[in-house]
């Protein structure tokens, strides 16, 4: 019985987690390039939908992303130093602007 409960808490713990955005470390490996190339890139890898203005981006360069990160650091880091910041929408969706 205890153990019911113990796992009943665990999982509701962790549901709470997913809701609040805090997503498990993602192996990345991003060149930089191009910002356009690059999120599509991330969106691949990271398994997440991004919206952004491929005119925009295409003649900025975005940051290498080598590593095991969490979505929301590795876009900060793509993107850090170009103008342009991501955040996650309520339907899970990474806007950049």
């Amino acid at each position: 019985m205890l153990l019911k409960r113990i796992r009943l808490v665990l999982a509701f713990a962790l549901a709470n987690l997913a809701v609040a955005g805090l997503a498990a470390p993602v192996k990345f490996e991003i060149k930089a390039q191009a910002g356009s190339s690059a999120l599509m890139a991330f969106s691949a890898q990271a398994a997440v939908e991004v919206v952004f203005s491929a005119e925009d981006l295409k003649e900025v360069r975005a940051n290498e992303v080598i590593g095991q990160f969490e979505p929301e650091d590795a876009i900060a880091r793509l993107l850090q130093g170009t103008g342009f910041a991501a955040r996650r929408n309520s339907g899970g969706k990474f806007v950049v602007t």
